[in-house]
């Protein structure tokens, strides 16, 4: 039975599919179309998230998070210095999530 994926796989994948006899089709993104694919595989996981019944799986979206925020970077070259850094300015500016506020309204 065919299952159609077209999607951005972490490098191994391949491998472990083929490991298991099977056989698969690949090709090698453009730059263009690499983005793309990264920024569907974060909202992906984005979206995973909320369903993880239990922190097994929490911790493996959020990884899966962490790897493809870390290719984005990667692709922009952006430093993790340069993320981390405004990442205190804005939280000394603007806060940070710890007091849990949710704002409803505003007029």
């Amino acid at each position: 039975m065919k299952i159609i994926h077209n999607k951005l796989v972490r490098d191994y994948i391949p491998e472990i599919i083929r490991s298991d006899g099977k056989n698969l089709k690949t090709k090698t993104l453009p730059k263009e179309n690499y983005i793309v694919g990264l920024e569907k595989v974060f909202v992906e996981s984005a979206t995973q998230l909320p369903k993880a019944k239990e922190n097994k799986e929490r911790i493996g979206e959020i990884v899966d998070l962490l790897e493809v925020l870390d290719a984005i970077l990667n692709f922009y070259n952006i430093d993790r210095k340069e993320i981390n850094l405004q990442k205190i300015l804005k939280k000394k500016k603007k806060g940070s999530f710890s007091k849990r506020i949710y704002l409803e309204y505003e007029e």
